[in-house]
């Protein structure tokens, strides 16, 4: 495996620049259920935002869906927590919620107005993680009592684990294409694909998550970058295309993470900042990675755009907040790009 470091060069990043800059988004405040935050953790092409919600007592939290401008709760298994991580084009969504028995938390499917629980392989918690068109679900679960879990995928009513060489506990799929392609980490991230696994190596350190990929086999995620100590903390975003893992560095700092990729290959994440101690939203494009806060108009009140965790084709992004002045979370937003000027 190759391994790629982002390019420096003032004059090579300002002529990157110079398109990438020209992208700008607008903000509409997703809402919440209630409570005083959620956290959006997906969104379809047709720009459908699913994630979780804090309720008014302060405590319950509900999984959502957004469209046509209205947050609607679709519920838990009958517990008091349950958070959507993805929705398909046929608005088919997935994620985890408590069951009504208390315990562990287990993966479920979201469809025709019913959430319906998965199950697990054979233990206590699971957890789904992402969706492709046909429906083929991936995540995690666990074989025996709560930990360790590992690698499934479900489908045609049926969750099977993953047979992945040397897997690690407590390792995870986290994102499947319409090809049937599968991501996720086992200690290093891996590519699963027609029976095949890679391990796609990392950055330089121990460790690599990857956490989506997209219609192209583009994935990317996030990995360590050195095993020295210290700073073995010191991990970045990175994208794995053709057979190489690119860095794609920091706002600033020492941590990145790349979360979600469109099929224009644009990507989306969080990471250090100058700002210290919340890392901040950034979108990657062209070779630049920049702060949303930068480029996003009519951000409400005191809100810091923390943690983009989704984009679509269309280039809509979803970000999680924080009130900068309170200190606490605030609500999601859908940012749409604007429309250059002619």
């Amino acid at each position: 495996m190759r391994v790629t470091m982002r390019i420096g060069g003032l004059f090579l990043a300002s002529l990157l620049m110079s398109s990438a800059q020209a992208q700008k988004y607008e903000a509409t405040e997703i809402g919440t259920l209630g409570g005083s935050y959620s956290q959006a953790l997906g969104i379809s092409n047709k720009g459908d935002v699913v994630g979780g919600s804090l309720l008014t007592d302060g405590r319950t939290i509900h999984a959502f869906l957004y469209t046509k401008h209205a947050i609607k709760d679709i519920g838990t298994l009958g517990g008091d927590q349950a958070f959507a991580n993805a929705i398909n084009a046929s608005g088919v969504i997935v994620g985890f919620a408590r069951p009504a028995s208390g315990g562990p938390l287990h993966a479920f499917i979201y469809s025709n107005r019913k959430m319906q629980d998965l199950g697990t392989l054979g233990g206590s918690f699971s957890n789904a993680c992402g969706i492709n068109a046909a429906g083929v679900i991936v995540g995690a679960s666990s074989t025996d009592g709560d930990f360790p879990h590992y690698p499934f995928v479900y489908s045609n009513g049926e969750m099977k684990r993953i047979g992945l060489p040397a897997t690690k506990p407590n390792s995870s799929a986290y994102s499947i294409n319409d090809a049937g392609d599968i991501v996720g980490s086992v200690g290093h991230a891996f590519l699963y694909s027609h029976g095949v696994t890679k391990d796609i190596g990392t950055l330089g350190g121990d460790g690599s998550t990857a956490h989506a990929i997209n219609r192209s086999g583009e994935i990317v995620g996030t990995s360590q970058t050195t095993k020295e100590r210290p700073p073995r903390d010191a991990s970045h975003a990175f994208l794995y295309s053709g057979g190489v893992m690119t860095d794609l560095g920091t706002l600033a700092g020492s941590q990145s993470t790349a979360w979600a990729i469109n099929t224009a290959g644009v990507i989306v994440g969080d990471s250090s900042a100058t700002t210290q101690p919340y890392h901040h939203a950034f979108v990657y494009r062209a070779g630049v990675m920049q702060d949303l806060n930068d480029i996003t108009e009519s951000i409400p009140r005191n809100l810091l755009l923390r943690d983009a965790t989704g984009i679509n084709d269309l280039g809509e992004i979803v970000v999680d907040t924080v009130d900068s002045t309170a200190g606490t979370l605030g609500p999601a937003l859908l940012l749409r790009p604007k429309k250059a000027r002619p």
